[in-house]
């Protein structure tokens, strides 16, 4: 509400600039206040469909368009009669306004500070589960024996110690508890991960990552059915995502659900039909150890859409 009030009071200054029936201030100020007004709605588009993603080269445009606006109001102030509305008020009630404005400054300042304390922090992080997936990724490609521990630089509670209490979303707009859950699955802290999820669910009710990440932990618990239920949970609840798909995919394989496997598989062709995605059917067929005349035939249709893969 207060990002939207600094729109509505920068709209109000060009209003009254514009609508200025006294010659109080000339044609040119008025042109600079078209100026602005323009500026202003394109960054009101991109920061409305991109907040509240933290956006600094936007953010300095931003801040001199509101300081431009200001200024071309304020300038011109001193030229008003000595009745100006400021000189009207009580004097207790400008002071009011002004304890209010330090005071709402503060409290800026420090979300603000807290913000930037928190995306350092988060940026380190990031960059430490990047380095865990590339090396769990290169793993994959090595005999089991072979395998390098995979462990992140920071760990949990380090990293609880260090962030601020606010945001509690990251810099890509998700909880930070789902990087957190991470640290605490690969940490094998399975019940702690699944617990913060429990308690995140209610700030991203329609991602379906809490429910992936969920299927990622009861995975490695060895819970199978349970690794299943929040697999399913996710793809439908995002049917569009293809790491969703691959692994309720996978994990319906591995339990036995061969019944799910084609009504998923048509619900994601529904969308976005790709080769990849028939890719992944066959191969769950194959290792569910299906009939070979259905494997054949998904073969052939696959081979009859997607000629070139």
């Amino acid at each position: 509400l207060i990002f939207l009030g600094i729109f509505i009071a920068s709209l109000l200054l060009i209003i009254k600039i514009l609508r200025d029936k006294e010659n109080n201030y000339p044609d040119n100020v008025k042109i600079v206040a078209i100026i602005g007004f323009v500026a202003l709605a394109g960054y009101f588009m991109d920061c409305m469909f991109n907040f509240p993603i933290n956006r600094p080269p936007m953010q300095i445009w931003f801040g001199l368009i509101i300081g431009l606006i200001a200024a071309v109001y304020l300038s011109y102030q001193e030229k008003l009669s000595e009745e100006s509305v400021i000189e009207k008020q009580p004097v207790g009630l400008v002071k009011i306004l002004a304890v209010s404005l330090l005071v709402l400054g503060l409290i800026v300042t420090v979300i603000n500070y807290n913000t930037y304390v928190s995306y350092k922090i988060q940026g380190r992080m990031i960059a430490d589960l990047s380095a865990v997936n590339k090396r769990q990724q290169q793993n994959l490609s090595k005999p089991e024996n072979k395998r390098i521990p995979v462990k992140p630089t920071y760990n949990y509670n380090s990293l609880v110690k260090e962030l601020p209490k606010i945001p509690n979303l990251a810099e890509d707009t998700e909880p930070i508890g789902y990087k957190l859950s991470r640290y605490l699955l690969l940490e094998k802290r399975y019940a702690e991960a699944i617990k913060v999820l429990d308690s995140i669910h209610q700030y991203s009710p329609y991602t379906g990552y809490d429910y992936y990440l969920k299927s990622n932990v009861y995975d490695k618990m060895n819970k199978p059915d349970s690794a299943y239920k929040y697999a399913k949970k996710a793809y439908y609840n995002r049917p569009r995502n293809l790491s969703y798909y691959k692994t309720a995919m996978a994990m319906a394989q591995r339990t036995g659900r061969v019944e799910d496997l084609k009504p998923m598989f048509e619900e994601f062709s529904k969308y976005s039909p790709q080769a990849e995605v028939h890719i992944t059917y066959i191969y769950s067929l194959i290792r569910a150890k299906e009939n070979t005349t259905l494997i054949m035939s998904e073969t052939q249709k696959a081979a009859e859409l997607y000629p070139e893969d």
